[in-house]
């Protein structure tokens, strides 16, 4: 096997269906534009292209992702033998030491994204010496295996949707850009007045939308905005939370349950196999309130593993 570093445009004719969002050249082209950061594509090839990756080392260690969820190695076919993957990752442990780079940091998606693939990688990650660095809970909804959505709540879940249940709300998608900055606002006021960062302004959220189709969704109670959400399609079948939160003043009203109940249906509706809602762990310390909430409204939970090697 060898390694053949690439532009951005080589990468995307190569890798034209690398998996997830994270992993192709347009998302990341697009943000290390935005970052100011040097974007490194890599392609292992054994006459052809079997396993890329795309990350930055712009301070002196390789990582992918750089600015993402989550990144790692893509495939041209998940079924790519365990050899090829240690031949892969041998090479970029070659090409990061002779780069004079320090460490390798690799965050692998959840399972569910490619199973056979991701199970195989972090098999030859831990092999190769990699150690992790970080264990985070990732929550996510699988739609098409629910026996029903009640039948998959908890008793307090469903207690709490029945009272939303009784509420006048009013779901909408919104169709156009002055009911997107209402949702925007709504998630802004939300993770301000619980102090948590909210990363993405505005811009970055319409600059990741030239490459990743979005839904912004508007929950109004009496033509008050109560509650949003704003979902990526991120993966074939598969959706991902990227931020949603509710008027903490409306938390008696209980829009979260309303809200989670709606998006199911709605992607339901859609087709989509996964609703990503996201990890509830910060490097690994979670926030326990968020996990008990998602594990209430019928989340599965499955580990998101940060790798790292010291060169």
């Amino acid at each position: 096997m060898e390694l053949s570093q690439t532009s951005g445009t080589e990468y995307r004719a190569i890798f034209n269906n690398p998996g997830h969002l994270y992993n192709s050249a347009d998302f990341n082209s697009l943000t290390g534009e935005a970052r100011q950061m040097p974007v490194v594509y890599l392609g292992f090839k054994t006459g052809k292209f079997k396993l890329g990756i795309i990350g930055s080392d712009a301070d002196g260690i390789f990582r992918s992702p750089f600015s993402a969820p989550f990144g790692g190695f893509a495939c041209k076919d998940e079924a790519v033998d365990l050899a090829d993957i240690e031949a892969a990752t041998d090479l970029l442990t070659g090409y990061c030491r002779n780069k004079g780079l320090s460490a390798i940091e690799l965050i692998l998606p959840p399972v569910f994204y490619t199973p056979n693939f991701n199970s195989k990688v972090a098999n030859v990650l831990y092999r190769k010496g990699f150690i992790p660095f970080a264990s985070d809970l990732n929550y996510s909804l699988h739609l098409q295996t629910m026996q029903g959505y009640l039948e998959s709540l908890a008793y307090n879940a469903k207690k709490n949707l029945h009272i939303a249940l009784a509420k006048p709300f009013r779901f909408e998608r919104c169709g156009n850009a002055a009911s997107e900055e209402t949702a925007y606002s709504v998630i802004r006021r939300n993770r301000e007045e619980r102090g948590f960062p909210l990363r993405m302004t505005m811009e970055a959220v319409r600059r990741t939308m030239r490459v990743a189709p979005a839904d912004f969704f508007l929950l109004s109670l009496e033509d008050e905005p109560v509650a949003a959400a704003l979902v990526f399609y991120v993966a074939d079948g598969i959706v991902q939370v990227i931020y949603w939160g509710d008027l903490p003043a409306h938390a008696a009203n209980k829009c979260m349950n309303y809200l989670a109940y709606r998006l199911v249906d709605y992607y339901l509706e859609k087709g989509m196999r996964v609703i990503d809602v996201g990890p509830s762990t910060e490097k690994s310390t979670p926030n326990y309130g968020l996990c008990r909430f998602k594990e209430s409204i019928g989340c599965s939970i499955y580990s998101k593993t940060s790798w790292r090697l010291t060169l």
